[in-house]
């Protein structure tokens, strides 16, 4: 890890609970942008029956979405396990939550490098430390079959 990201997760975790829950809740913030995006799709008459959302990591842009088309199917996919349980607990009665990574290939054995919002099985260029596991793909299709 480089000089900056030891500094970076040395400060974040000496920063106080409340002043870090403020800098995420800042990042949760900036969906409004999309509430308004979604509202414009709406007024525009655009209605989907469905949506999926690829990478729904805590459901921020599921609630947002539903927010707007409260009778949308909803199908949430998410590589990161420990991220069930928030998904799980949006309140939206049409959806449902895979974990899984996907591919264009099945079964195929990957690293998975989980770094919440950076996670992948591609490797990322940071400096932060990143978990890595052995984890399956899936192909959409076959997953929603």
């Amino acid at each position: 890890m480089s000089i900056r990201g030891t500094i970076f997760q040395s400060v974040w975790q000496i920063l106080p609970k409340y002043v870090r829950e403020q800098i995420i809740k800042g990042v949760e913030m900036e969906m409004d942008s999309e509430d308004r995006l979604f509202e414009n799709l709406r007024d525009s008459g655009y209605s989907p029956d469905t949506v999926i959302d690829v990478g729904a990591y805590k459901g921020w842009w599921s609630k947002s979405i539903h927010g707007v088309f409260s009778d949308v199917e909803i199908i949430m996919i998410e590589a990161q396990e420990d991220k069930k349980e928030a998904l799980e607990s949006l309140e939206a009665p049409n959806k449902e939550v895979y974990i899984s990574v996907l591919s264009d290939v099945p079964n195929k054995t990957v690293q998975f490098y989980k770094g919440e919002t950076g996670s992948s099985y591609y490797p990322e260029n940071t400096d932060f430390e990143m978990d890595i596991t052995e984890r399956q793909t899936e192909r959409l299709d076959s997953l929603l079959e």
